[in-house]
């Protein structure tokens, strides 16, 4: 499962939500068989660059999902819900830019061409203009870059020594797990 972290510095940190538990709920994914969803996280104290959303709280969505505001106070989290990455879910993120454009001016979007991006179902407004990477282009999109190395290291097919990731946590913390090892 891949997290986006919106906000996020590499590997910590940034004006976010950056204080979450992603370990137990893939404890329970090896174990129970229960798949993760969203994962509640909160503004870290020591996180100087988000002292402005202290006390709040967001769902990070496994991707494709990502959280829209449903209604209600938006500083907590349950107020946010469980989208796709789609066509609506982009006409949304657009009428938002829109919105945030100031008046007489105009955005530019630099995008790939994921097909969400591409539809002609989309409705662009009058002050965005969309600008599409050329296909196959990596070097151009940071993000593919990322996707690769994750698909280097660890999104492909691994054989462990152990059957479960409490084993795992349990021989490197040298506790006993509640799961027998695999051989």
């Amino acid at each position: 499962m891949f997290y986006w972290i919106p906000g996020m510095n590499h590997g910590a940190r940034g004006p976010t939500t950056d204080d979450f538990d992603m370990f137990s709920p893939l404890v329970d994914w090896v174990e129970k068989g229960k798949a993760p969803g969203a994962v509640v996280a909160g503004v870290s104290p020591k996180n100087e660059e988000a002292e402005d959303l202290q006390g709040i709280t967001r769902k990070l969505c496994p991707y494709p999902h990502v959280a829209r505001y449903a209604g209600g106070n938006k500083k907590i989290g349950r107020q946010f819900r469980l989208r796709y990455c789609d066509t609506e879910a982009m006409q949304e993120h657009l009428a938002e830019i829109s919105n945030a454009v100031d008046p007489g001016a105009h955005a530019v979007l630099i995008l790939d061409q994921a097909g969400w991006h591409v539809t002609p179902k989309l409705k662009v407004p009058d002050n965005i203009t969309l600008m599409f990477l050329p296909p196959r282009s990596p070097e151009l999109n940071p993000v593919e870059n990322l996707w690769q190395f994750m698909r280097d290291n660890w999104l492909s097919n691994r054989v462990l020594r152990t059957t479960t990731i409490s084993s795992i946590t349990a021989a490197a913390l040298g506790t006993s797990s509640s799961v027998s090892r695999g051989r």
